[in-house]
């Protein structure tokens, strides 16, 4: 990277203690994201800096009484309160099945459970292909393709998506 550039992004988070553009004073390393844990957004209201949580993989001002999820990590609903180190309250209400509240994970049914949306699953019929997990309002395995009348399946055939 440039010189110049590192000075001067050195010199916006650092208070100009690493020296002006032409500087030999090579600036320390930019921090990692403390808001991405392996490219993957932390939860919403971690604290990453004062007055600063995290909102959609960025760190940002914290706007108090913004929702977030409550640590331990819990399918309430949660508000943020905003001081010298920005908190998550948790409020005791539920959270919407497929709520976040985890990595790869959102809430069911009050709990937190394992989703990957578009993750392939099996639906439990044999007469279904194509089957790709939802997440949106909990875990959800979508019969996204019916196998037509008359397709063989386990001794029988397929008819409305039933196999007889």
């Amino acid at each position: 990277m440039n010189i110049a550039i590192r000075a001067l992004i050195c010199c916006t988070f650092v208070l100009c203690a690493c020296g002006g553009a032409g500087s030999s004073v090579e600036p320390p390393p930019l921090p990692d994201n403390p808001c991405l844990t392996a490219g993957v957004a932390v939860l919403d209201g971690t604290v990453c800096g004062v007055n600063q949580a995290c909102r959609t993989g960025a760190c940002v001002a914290c706007v108090e009484g913004a929702p977030c999820v409550p640590r331990p990590v819990t399918c309430n609903q949660g508000h943020l309160a905003c001081g010298p180190t920005p908190t998550c309250v948790d409020t005791g209400a539920g959270a919407a099945d497929g709520t976040v509240c985890g990595v790869r994970e959102v809430c069911s049914n009050a709990s937190c459970a394992p989703c990957v949306e578009g993750e392939v699953c099996m639906t439990g019929g044999p007469c279904y292909s194509q089957s790709r997990m939802s997440c949106a309002h909990g875990p959800m395995c979508d019969q996204l393709t019916v196998f037509p009348d008359g397709t063989p399946c386990g001794g029988g055939t397929c008819q409305d998506g039933v196999c007889r």
